[in-house]
């Protein structure tokens, strides 16, 4: 099975969810980073972030047959999120 990679940067906190699974990530410097094996298909994912109203931030997905970098800007609250994502490991 693929291992699938996931870097947040920008964010003061981020949660990873696949397939409506919270995956962990741990703090590595100014990211989130994390790691797991994915069997083949299509899944789903979604990045949600915290941090400084108006900030940057930006992921990115690999492992899969093709490499996402979603990234965003923080609201008035300081919160983002992506879209429910499909991805093709």
């Amino acid at each position: 099975m693929p291992l699938i990679n996931v870097t947040i940067s920008g964010a003061d906190e981020a949660t990873f969810t696949w397939d409506d699974r919270k995956r962990s990530l741990s703090r590595q410097g100014n990211k989130w980073v994390g790691a797991f094996n994915a069997a083949e298909g299509t899944h789903k994912y979604r990045i949600k972030v915290a941090g400084q109203p108006s900030d940057p931030w930006s992921g990115v997905v690999a492992g899969g047959k093709t490499k996402h970098e979603p990234e965003g800007e923080m609201n008035t609250q300081g919160r983002d999120q992506t879209p429910l994502r499909s991805y093709e490991v």
